[in-house]
């Protein structure tokens, strides 16, 4: 997630959860939000950083 956050395409972000929901288990959603890069972002942090309102919305929705 966080490498599809950072490349600012929703559609690839869409592509990826629908993907995920069909084959993770709850925990693992969880953990596919969560996911660090190798300095511990996740990709909640690099959207806020450069203001990704879109990515964002679909991340919290997601979340929910």
């Amino acid at each position: 997630m966080y490498h599809a956050s950072y490349s600012v395409n929703v559609q690839i972000l869409e592509s990826i959860w629908k993907l995920a929901k069909e084959q993770l288990s709850p925990e693992e959603l969880n953990n596919l939000l969560f996911a660090q890069n190798i300095r511990k972002n996740i990709a909640w942090y690099v959207d806020v950083r450069w203001v990704e309102v879109d990515i964002l919305d679909k991340l919290w929705e997601w979340a929910k």
